[in-house]
């Protein structure tokens, strides 16, 4: 399952920055405003999580089950997942603007 989740974060992540550099080139202001956005947002999950009371829960043996099957799942899970894309393109905006001033120092 490990496995199928990373995948799905390496698909998003790709998607992120692909996607973020050639909105940044395309839209210009429109860019900011999504990264703004995208700020807030996780400042917001930021909050929410330190708000979070902590619960005990029960944890279930699981059914034996193969590898591919446990992959499928991990990776579906995760790319079922909207919270994981809003995550990455809220966060990879900063390394893009680092990044593009560091070229331009050079």
């Amino acid at each position: 399952m490990t496995m199928g989740i990373v995948l799905g974060d390496y698909v998003f992540i790709l998607l992120a920055l692909f996607g973020l550099t050639a909105l940044s080139e395309i839209m210009g202001t429109t860019f900011f405003i999504i990264k703004y956005l995208s700020a807030i947002y996780l400042i917001w999950l930021g909050i929410k999580l330190l708000k979070a009371k902590a619960s005990m829960i029960e944890i279930q043996n699981s059914v034996e089950s193969s590898k591919s099957s446990n992959f499928i799942a991990g990776l579906l899970i995760t790319l079922g997942n909207p919270k994981a894309i809003l995550f990455y393109v809220g966060f990879f905006p900063l390394s893009l603007m680092y990044q593009t001033y560091q070229i331009l120092m050079y």
